[in-house]
């Protein structure tokens, strides 16, 4: 599993050659977690986009504050995500197969595609596959904590990327169809993480009756946003705005 996360490190660092400036999604998740840390605008960000990526973008931009650190972020999470893969299908079929796996997933071209980017889709569906094993272990193993840390996952995820609600839909069909309902309160654990979900999902209810004309006002948005790829001028502009002390440098050293 080592070498795969080596192998994924040397690709992400020569497809940075590819995309030396950020896209405009990238730009302004990265605006977003730099007006947090030192007030400058927040060029284009809407409600909808969801405030996992940004958070997790400040904290890199207090160690480092460039655009090789928001990338960085990105990375990190794409590592996280083939570790997931690898992890779950090693505990499913044997190490090899698992390994096959997450090479299989690795040259997938979409991967490949978003792996040098700072977005949120590759790190929403390690989380997502995460809760999926998580719920099965929980029936496995009854009375464990796996059910508790599947909320917990799974508020993370959604924080990340709003879209995941749907697969929350269909892991929650699922899961009632092959256990029924009586199976997922036999223990204060399995209280304790519909707590958990419920209180997390709230939180964002919250947030969208106090931004938007209804609770689930920004998720519904969210849903209806179509994704945009690539690199933009409007991305570019906005990174500009966000980074203008060393943008020559940090396009170099991105380059």
């Amino acid at each position: 599993m080592g070498l795969i996360l080596l192998l994924t490190v040397v690709l992400w660092r020569n497809l940075q050659s590819g995309l030396p400036y950020l896209g405009h999604d990238e730009a302004v998740y990265a605006a977003k977690a730099r007006s947090w840390l030192n007030g400058t605008p927040s060029a284009q960000w809407r409600p909808y986009r969801p405030v996992g990526l940004p958070a997790l973008a400040w904290i890199a931009l207090h160690v480092r504050d460039d655009i090789g650190a928001v990338r960085a972020v990105g990375l990190m999470l794409a590592l996280s995500t083939l570790a997931i893969t690898y992890m779950v299908a090693a505990r499913l079929t044997s190490p090899w197969r698992a390994a096959v796996a997450t090479l299989v997933m690795l040259s997938g071209w979409g991967f490949l595609r978003r792996l040098p980017e700072f977005l949120d889709d590759i790190a929403a569906a390690g989380l997502l596959a995460a809760v999926a094993y998580l719920m099965v272990r929980a029936r496995q193993r009854p009375g464990s904590f796996s059910l508790l840390a599947a909320a917990v996952v799974a508020v993370a995820a959604f924080y990340v990327r709003y879209g995941v609600i749907s697969g929350f839909i269909a892991l929650g069909g699922a899961a009632l169809a092959t256990w029924g309902w009586r199976d997922w309160i036999t223990s204060w654990r399995d209280v304790a993480a519909g707590g958990v979900f419920i209180g997390g999902l709230g939180a964002h209810l919250a947030y969208s009756s106090r931004t938007a004309s209804s609770p689930l006002e920004v998720l519904l948005s969210a849903l209806q946003v179509a994704p945009k790829g690539g690199t933009s001028a409007r991305g570019s502009s906005t990174t500009r705005r966000s980074f203008p002390s060393d943008w020559r440098a940090i396009s170099a050293a991105s380059s």
